[in-house]
């Protein structure tokens, strides 16, 4: 039961962090924009694929475990988180061309940063390599998760 409520919290951290930052965005998009349109309709395809995905690579089909396919599933999974924060990006950086573009460049670099993460973890090295019976694919996905704070101190650093 721990497990799968842990399972549970990692994906409503990954949903809820989507609709913050969208929400947040919506104040400076021009939504009537036909590229909005399309990378919104992406954005939903990928937000309502990311549940189900999920639940099959957590709990498999039918409470059946999936075995040799979690490579496979997780690596979908990847490739959809991977979609999602860069379409976010995408938005962030239409949003850039209005009012505080500065705080919307540094969104869409914390989303692009985020889309990379996951994308990379789709490569099949992240799966066959693991740390305590993990695979790493399952642990860099878990560095999203603070990465505007590091970002944001390098930032410090770096002034």
């Amino acid at each position: 039961m721990f497990n799968s409520l842990f399972w549970f919290t990692f994906n409503f951290l990954i949903i809820i962090s989507v609709w913050l930052g969208y929400s947040s965005l919506l104040e400076h998009t021009d939504t009537e924009s036909p590229t909005v349109l399309r990378l919104n309709i992406a954005l939903l395809l990928l937000v309502s694929l990311e549940p189900y995905l999920f639940n099959l690579m957590v709990f498999g089909e039918a409470g059946q475990s999936l075995g040799v396919f979690l490579d496979a599933t997780s690596t979908m999974y990847a490739l959809c988180l991977g979609g999602i924060w860069l379409i976010l990006g995408a938005l962030h950086h239409h949003a850039a061309k209005g009012d505080e573009p500065m705080k919307m460049i540094q969104m869409r670099n914390y989303r692009l940063v985020d889309a990379g993460i996951f994308f990379l973890s789709a490569a099949p090295v992240f799966w066959e390599i693991d740390l305590l019976s993990i695979p790493i694919r399952f642990l860099m996905w878990f560095l999203t998760i603070p990465s505007g704070m590091v970002l944001d101190a390098v930032k410090k650093v770096m002034r």
